[in-house]
């Protein structure tokens, strides 16, 4: 499924954001590792097929990522608020798309034909 390799460019997008954007050593660049570290641990999880409930850790990431420029008055960094809400709402379809795969449906067994 593509969406894991999608999960781990989110997440080295994360660790790379204080670089591109130039975060001041501080609160926004640890925020940025931190969840980076996350979301990059976690769909790693998902290609090795070790994790079935990453899922909601991946939500749960992208929710506090989208909240967090609100949580932490960081409102007046510009390209700190809309890369943590942007990615935060990719973050949050990540982790719904990998939940939802994660789901076994089960059915009746066909019978052996004869």
């Amino acid at each position: 499924m593509k969406t894991r390799y999608l999960g781990l460019l989110v997440g080295v997008w994360y660790l790379l954001a204080p670089f591109v954007w130039g975060y001041p050593m501080g609160f926004l660049w640890w925020h940025s590792i931190l969840i980076g570290s996350v979301v990059a641990a976690v769909s790693a999880s998902y290609m090795m097929s070790w994790n079935r409930a990453g899922f909601w850790v991946l939500i749960a990431a992208g929710a506090y990522s989208m909240f967090s420029p609100f949580l932490h008055d960081y409102l007046t960094s510009q390209f700190a608020f809309w890369n943590d809400l942007f990615f935060g709402v990719i973050t949050i379809g990540l982790g719904a798309a990998l939940g939802g795969a994660t789901i076994e449906y089960g059915g009746e067994e066909e019978a052996p034909a004869g």
